[in-house]
């Protein structure tokens, strides 16, 4: 028989006192998160520093839409679209299968299958909400009026601070 101080562990006992049976479904959950906001996921998990790395590359992205507007020039819609995108799965595949999350907590990569698709579906709307609270709006041609210079359900994207700066003669 052995004397062992309260409080600390016996031989074959783990000092982990969290539930893995717990834990075993938060990587999957965090991954979803980061995939719809990146560093939620990584802050789920208390990965402080690289959760705020995402959440800040993520606060950028916003900033890009309003108020420096960058969906007004074609490549600034593309590439703000590309980043937020790669910036959604980078994030959710290193909330999910980070080297800081012990393998047997980490979920089976065929989960990749569905929480990544998911996030793609959830990220078609969201930037088209943005465009809208930013001031864009997409239009299609209705009519041949414009043609051959614009034809007929071509689509173009139309900021409502430009029809502010059009003259009053043109207005009416």
């Amino acid at each position: 028989m052995s004397i062992v101080p309260m409080g600390l562990p016996q031989p074959g006992e783990t000092t982990d006192s969290k539930d893995t049976t717990k834990l075993r479904g938060q990587p999957l959950v965090a991954a979803f998160l980061s995939a719809l906001i990146p560093g939620s996921g990584q802050l789920l998990l208390g990965q402080r520093r690289n959760g705020t790395i995402f959440l800040a590359l993520f606060v950028a992205v916003l900033l890009c839409f309003w108020p420096l507007r960058l969906p007004r020039l074609f490549l600034g819609s593309a590439l703000l679209s590309l980043s937020w995108i790669n910036l959604s799965i980078h994030s959710a595949y290193r909330a999910g299968w980070s080297s800081g999350i012990p393998e047997h907590q980490r979920p089976s990569k065929r989960w990749l299958a569905v929480v990544l698709p998911l996030a793609l579906i959830a990220l078609w709307f969201i930037p088209d909400q943005l465009m809208l609270a930013a001031g864009f709006r997409g239009f299609s041609i209705p009519n041949l009026s414009m043609e051959p210079t614009v034809r007929r359900g071509d689509p173009f994207l139309l900021t409502w601070t430009t029809i502010d700066r059009v003259p009053r003669r043109m207005k009416k």
